[in-house]
């Protein structure tokens, strides 16, 4: 599939849009990009480019246009309640004290395809994260800390909410028991200001629907307030399940997600962009093996029309389309997972294991609830 310089055009018009409408009516790009998703060539897009001429965003006739668009829109503007109790005990301890069902209200979505979606989901999240020395814990090992004081921490807080345990480096990446939560230890995180730290993981338990969304917004606050923080060398990372999909549809979700990375991009800071990241590599990129200084954008048709004339229909098909979409990076065995999206984790599933999944890597760190809800919820949409 080749993208005509119009469609170009049309998609690069589509995100200064849909940028401009998130600023200005505080509504989330994921959520209308998401809805834009599930809809296709809809009403929408056909809104937004409506009497297009050579204004600006911030001109009144575009201003028009984009009213026009949001209204087609079920949605109301992005609740905010969720992050209004960042950093706020009081309120922390109240939405903490909600039941599930009035938690998970709180973060569901106003458009409804989206809500089912969401809902009927099986997901996970890896959280990276680092805390600071301090001058009397020099000598303290990683796994000290996070076994003798950080797990401990989470388990008085979330109490009956969630559990935790912790395990090693090489034990978590071994385990196969996905009914609990987990902190481990990340050597990759390093200080930007050479302060020494703690570097730790909390990978999630098996999560489905709104209701791990609102559990993952709990676990993110109190890590908040044991002191964790993030930087560049720290990502969020979901885990979405595919268990369902047969070799056609991941040759069309790999197409798909090829077809918008440029789009995608916009959503991410600088370092997490293009071919950037040494940890989330370009796909388009990759798909088709050239380093050139070509944008993503640009090199989108040549990788949509390599992966097009891939044959799925085989085991060896699909073999091949995952090794096509995260080939090998460098030396290391396993830095083909390096990418935006980690396809590997398919390799040896059939549709119906509960293990099929890809993960998504490219969101920078963060411990802001709202934040991994609303890139969660696009993952799993």
């Amino acid at each position: 599939m080749v993208l005509p310089q119009e469609a170009t055009l049309m998609l690069e018009d589509l995100r200064d849009r849909l940028l401009h409408i998130s600023r200005t009516k505080q509504i989330s790009v994921i959520e209308l990009l998401s809805h834009y998703i599930l809809a296709g060539e809809t009403e929408m897009l056909a809104a937004i480019r409506q009497n297009k001429s050579n204004t600006r965003p911030e001109d009144a006739t575009s201003a028009v246009n984009e009213e026009a668009a949001l209204a087609m829109i079920p949605h109301a503007p992005m609740d905010r309640r969720v992050s209004k109790f960042a950093g706020m005990s009081g309120s922390f301890r109240s939405f903490l004290g909600r039941d599930k069902q009035k938690r998970s209200s709180l973060i569901s979505s106003k458009i409804p395809e989206i809500n089912d979606i969401v809902s009927q989901s099986t997901y996970g999240i890896e959280i990276e994260a680092f805390v600071t020395k301090q001058s009397n814990e020099m000598h303290v090992q990683t796994p000290v800390k996070a076994a003798g004081e950080f797990v401990p921490f989470l388990n008085q807080q979330l109490n009956e909410e969630c559990q935790f345990i912790f395990l090693d480096c090489a034990a978590s990446k071994a385990d196969r028991i996905y009914d609990r939560w987990k902190v481990t230890t990340d050597s990759s995180i390093t200080s930007e200001d050479g302060r020494p730290l703690f570097g730790l993981e909390v990978v999630s338990a098996k999560l489905t629907g709104w209701s791990g969304m609102a559990t993952s917004v709990l676990v993110a606050q109190a890590m908040l307030s044991y002191g964790c923080a993030t930087n560049n060398s720290t990502a969020l990372h979901v885990h979405v399940a595919c268990q369902n999909h047969t070799p056609e549809q991941l040759k069309q979700l790999f197409m798909y997600i090829v077809h918008f990375e440029a789009i995608i991009d916009t959503f991410h800071s600088y370092p997490r962009r293009n071919d950037a990241s040494k940890y989330c590599r370009s796909l388009t990129r990759s798909v088709t093996g050239m380093n050139t200084q070509a944008s993503v954008r640009d090199d989108a048709p040549a990788a949509l029309r390599t992966l097009s004339l891939i044959d799925v229909s085989h085991s060896a098909g699909v073999d091949n389309l995952i090794k096509r979409f995260n080939p090998k990076l460098g030396i290391k065995t396993n830095s083909c997972r390096n990418h935006k999206i980690n396809a590997t984790l398919l390799r040896g599933t059939n549709p119906g294991d509960p293990a099929r999944r890809i993960e998504w890597r490219q969101h920078a760190g963060t411990c802001d609830g709202q934040e991994i809800v609303m890139w969660a919820r696009f993952c799993v949409v």
